[in-house]
């Protein structure tokens, strides 16, 4: 998987140095409708570099996308892109947002990488080869106790908020807990992999926000798994959304029952 892996961060190096020509530029926009959901010219350069790229060296491979979609070429192998994680904030001028990309082999994401232009970060992983941010490796924090712990919330865009389970206040008000928000999935979970994080909540995400990051995280040593406490069931195929919790694995349990608590 070596060549897959050089090739992964090749592509995501090369996307985010595009959009990062575009940061902070007159964008256009593309709706996704509502206000608030959109892509910008940036995202579809981000997509198609790293579309051309794939096919360029592995042609018989799947490709997803955000924009995109499935390209489905019935490999076993599939790429799944989001070409701008963090739209919102990159629209605004905001730091956080980053280029990801999770290999599937079958069922399972084998590779995830992710790169961040602003701060200049790449992260990767492989399956059974651990983390890396660079090329230091990486570990989840040792923080074991949920008053010491800092937990990250993913809020969805309004449209789907009235679909939502997530006891937003609860957590806030009832979980005493240090609660950070950033609006970049990809970035809330490389941070829980690189320990800046001891915790991150989400609901309703999709495949291509998720799956790099997850790799990420559990290859540095922490737990990540759906609100029921199982292990992700990855859909390729379908227009899943998907619930989940990510943790250093220290304060797994604990947060997992104060959160059932507060969902009842």
């Amino acid at each position: 998987m070596t060549n897959l892996l050089k090739t992964a961060q090749e592509g995501v190096l090369k996307a985010g140095k595009a959009a990062l020509a575009l940061f902070r530029k007159e964008h256009e926009y593309h709706h996704k409708g509502e206000d608030a959901n959109f892509s910008t010219e940036a995202d579809l350069e981000s997509e198609k570099i790293l579309y051309e790229m794939v096919k360029d060296k592995f042609p018989k491979h799947n490709f997803l996308s955000e924009e995109m979609g499935l390209v489905d070429c019935g490999s076993d192998w599939t790429w799944v892109i989001d070409p701008i994680d963090g739209t919102f904030n990159f629209s605004h001028g905001q730091p956080l947002w980053g280029v990801e990309c999770g290999i599937f082999k079958g069922d399972k994401p084998v590779i995830g990488v992710l790169y961040f232009p602003v701060l200049k970060e790449l992260y990767f992983a492989q399956k059974e080869k651990g983390a890396y941010l660079d090329k230091e490796p990486l570990a989840v924090s040792k923080i074991g106790r949920l008053s010491q712990a800092l937990i990250a919330l993913s809020l969805s865009y309004p449209a789907q908020r009235k679909l939502q389970k997530l006891p937003y206040e609860k957590l806030i008000h009832q979980g005493e807990l240090m609660i950070s928000q950033s609006l970049s999935t990809a970035y809330d979970l490389a941070a829980v992999a690189s320990g800046r994080t001891d915790g991150f909540i989400e609901e309703l995400t999709c495949i291509w926000d998720i799956a790099g990051g997850v790799v990420l995280i559990e290859e540095a040593g922490g737990k990540v798994t759906d609100w029921e406490g199982k292990k992700l069931v990855w859909e390729i195929r379908k227009n899943k959304l998907y619930n989940l919790i990510a943790t250093n694995s220290l304060i797994y349990k604990p947060l997992r029952e104060k959160f059932d608590h507060l969902r009842k």
